[in-house]
């Protein structure tokens, strides 16, 4: 979007602003260079009648091959030949009006659950819990034009300026065998509602979105099922495996899904009225074909009679590189915490 490299006021005069007159360039172009040339003239002829259009053409290919990019790329080539359009067709889409730029979104929420769960035959037992949730979304969008890195796009990005509160509730059902002392097998529906927060999309970035066919109105939690087992080597020490029944789309990135398997370990030790729990492990998303590096987990938990307080870590082993001048940064693809009080009641 706004890629014009020249605001002269004709498409003949904006299109030697940048190229000049051009040069017969077929000697030096690559084969997919000459294929993209040709595409690139025939799109200036749309817009001038100067007999220029190919050599003209042939020059800006040549141009962008010279400077390292690979014209067989698909989107090395789109790029180039929106560019060109863009320089053509408007005075107005100079690169100095460019508004692209980064997104973030971001839902926090903070939760009050009331639970439930009952007993049948010592081997069976039926829970379910409805949530309160209280929700925020923050949105922030960066143009590129706006910072000198990446560090200052990714500080600039995660402010978080336009915020949304809203209230909603959550509904949760799960059913836990357990066939064995040593062994139980749990499987949980979460969401079953799917609660929904509005959110307040910056007008930067609302026709962009539109196009992309991304609708970014309401952040909605989808409902999910998920099956776990657990097994205690001994009876302070338990193993968990579990992973998602369900895949769930995001909303924000098309063609992405999620589906999870995590496996982990806990330790107890537990002292008249205090507990101590460790934990540790990792996920993976299994459901998407990349960022499948696994993300390791930890944690801890502290009892004091009926009270629990928990948190909870993550991080991903894989890494995004940004670059930009003068700075080439490494960033988890992954980050997250949470933390957890709670108050036991039985009856």
């Amino acid at each position: 979007m706004n890629l014009g490299l020249s605001g002269a006021p004709t498409p003949a005069a904006r299109i030697a602003d940048f190229v000049g007159p051009g040069a017969d360039r077929s000697a030096d172009l690559s084969a997919s260079g000459q294929t993209l040339a040709d595409v690139i003239a025939d799109d200036f002829r749309a817009f001038t009648n100067t007999g220029l259009e190919q050599d003209q053409a042939e020059e800006f290919v040549f141009l962008a091959e010279s400077a390292g990019l690979n014209t067989s790329q698909g989107s090395v080539r789109a790029g180039l030949r929106q560019s060109a359009q863009a320089t053509a067709g408007s005075p107005d889409s100079l690169v100095s009006n460019n508004i692209s730029g980064a997104a973030a979104v971001t839902l926090v929420t903070a939760e009050t659950t009331l639970a439930y769960g009952h007993p049948f035959f010592e081997k069976v037992g039926i829970g379910g819990a409805i949530r309160y949730i209280y929700g925020n979304t923050f949105v922030d969008y960066t143009t590129f034009y706006e910072v000198d890195s990446v560090r200052e796009l990714i500080k600039e990005t995660l402010e978080f300026n336009n915020r949304q509160d809203g209230h909603d509730f959550g509904i949760d059902l799960g059913v836990l065998v357990k066939p064995f002392d040593w062994l139980r097998i749990g499987i949980v529906a979460r969401n079953l509602n799917e609660p929904d927060f509005k959110v307040d999309v910056p007008k930067e970035i609302r026709s962009e979105l539109r196009d992309a066919g991304v609708k970014l109105n309401r952040f909605v939690i989808e409902r999910q099922a998920r099956l776990g087992v657990a097994i205690d080597v001994v009876p302070w020490w338990t193993l968990a495996l579990d992973i998602d029944l369900t895949k769930n789309k995001s909303e924000f990135v098309t063609d992405f899904e999620s589906r999870l398997l995590s496996f982990g370990t806990e330790v107890r030790i537990a002292y008249r009225w205090f507990s101590l729990a460790l934990r540790g492990g990792a996920f993976m998303n299994i459901g998407a074909d990349q960022n499948q590096a696994p993300t390791i987990t930890g944690g801890f938990g502290l009892g004091f009679g009926n009270f629990t307080l928990d948190f909870a870590g993550s991080i991903a082993t894989e890494r995004d590189r940004f670059e930009s001048i003068g700075s080439n940064d490494h960033f988890p693809i992954r980050v997250g915490f949470a933390g957890e009080l709670g108050y036991r009641i039985t009856f």
